[in-house]
């Protein structure tokens, strides 16, 4: 009942973050306890194998799933000792020393929401259009799959209110810019140029392209 309640919890409020996914671990592991120490009711039990069996089975289950756990552990373990879990901490340092950030940083979602705190300010996402330094989940779908058009129409309206250049950062390769920073045209209103990317990360989306964009 505890797995099925959470699932069922994940489900309605869309949370799919594998960081919550542990409490299926302990809710396992407290059903087996309870199941061990609990009265044996043999009347409810009717299995078509023996008692004997099932407890071998059972045993199989849970070394296997302690095994498995092991080596995602070590796996999880190595990776963490070569590559940053997130690139936020590098972006925010680049900015810094580059003296870029002061200027509007945009994002299209919550790919800006580490990077807001280690700026220690709110940055524009696009997909909701305005100035945010948090997600608002009730609508994962602008979250994960912003409309590419929405986020150029942000892009020509955020440098038509300004003289100076924005910084445009994303967790993937949203323009096909050159890595010798040279500026492109995107359309009559827009150009941009790669300042930097940070490609080596363990979550898909600690990837960090960090654009400036101005007006053509």
């Amino acid at each position: 009942m505890g797995i099925a309640g959470g699932s069922l919890l994940l489900y309605i409020t869309q949370i799919s973050g594998t960081r919550y996914f542990g409490m299926f671990y302990f809710l396992l592991f407290t059903g087996l306890w309870i199941d061990h120490y609990s009265p044996k009711i043999r009347s409810v039990r009717k299995f078509p194998i023996s008692e004997q069996w099932w407890k071998s089975i059972k045993k199989i289950l849970i070394y296997g799933i302690l095994g498995l756990h092991l080596l995602s552990g070590l796996w999880a373990y190595g990776m963490d000792l070569t590559k940053p879990f997130t690139n936020a901490e590098q972006v925010a340092q680049f900015l810094n020393t580059s003296g870029l950030s002061d200027r509007t940083i945009v994002t299209k979602a919550c790919d800006g929401t580490p990077l807001s705190g280690y700026l220690q300010r709110k940055i524009y996402f696009t997909s909701y259009g305005n100035y945010q330094s948090y997600c608002i989940w009730g609508n994962p779908e602008r979250n994960l799959f912003p409309k590419r058009e929405v986020t150029i129409s942000s892009l020509e309206m955020l440098t038509g209110l300004q003289e100076e250049s924005i910084i445009f950062i994303s967790f993937d390769k949203f323009f096909s810019a050159h890595e010798d920073e040279e500026w492109t045209s995107l359309n009559q209103n827009l150009r941009y140029r790669l300042l930097m990317k940070y490609e080596e990360s363990i979550v898909k989306k600690g990837k960090y392209y960090i654009y400036e964009v101005e007006k053509h």
